[in-house]
């Protein structure tokens, strides 16, 4: 017959502790495996997406129920526990068409601002791949210190990370040739 009474003698602290550690090592289980339900159910949160949260962002590559992972544009891969997205504001940069592109200028303040939203909104539409509608709008958004800041907004159809950034190098270079063209210049502060 076995003797369990040695069982006793370990000091109710050492237990207690041991309850502790597995509570909380269970928490954090456990909120991910929820986070991990939330996300996988969620319509809106798919392979491919595009994301932002806190200050990192990236694609999703793959979804389980304890993590995310998310392969960032530095092709790093990001091992997220499922419990860091579902508490965190998580920007989905693709699950919406069309999506809008705002850039905003500084330019000094005794430049002529009707010249430079004429030319921020003739470079957007001279791009085949900004939507007609809604229109491209400009709007002064700062005056500070000697400068406006100019922010000129537009719209495309096309949201993956890819074609974001290469329309808007390519509208980001005809403005600035305009912008030397017309003599417009940028403060190097900025």
């Amino acid at each position: 017959m076995t003797d369990y009474g040695y069982l006793l003698s370990i000091p109710p602290t050492v237990v207690a502790a041991l309850t502790v550690a597995v509570g909380f090592a269970s928490r954090d289980i456990a909120s991910n495996l929820v986070g991990g339900v939330f996300i996988v159910t969620d319509p809106k949160f798919n392979i491919g997406d595009w994301i932002r949260w806190q200050d990192k962002e990236g694609v999703i590559e793959d979804i389980s129920f304890r993590v995310t992972r998310v392969r960032t544009f530095d092709n790093e891969l990001l091992t997220v526990p499922n419990s860091q997205l579902a508490t965190s504001a998580v920007v989905n940069a693709v699950a919406k068409s069309p999506r809008r592109i705002s850039h905003t200028f500084h330019v000094g303040d005794d430049t002529d601002l009707g010249a430079v939203a004429t030319i921020l909104v003739e470079e957007a539409q001279a791009s085949g791949n900004v939507l007609d509608r809604p229109t491209p709008t400009v709007r002064v958004v700062e005056l500070d210190e000697g400068r406006a800041g100019v922010q000129a907004r537009y719209w495309i159809d096309q949201p993956s990370r890819e074609a974001f950034v290469t329309i808007r190098s390519e509208y980001l270079q005809r403005v600035n040739r305009r912008f030397n063209e017309a003599g417009i210049e940028l403060p190097e502060s900025w």
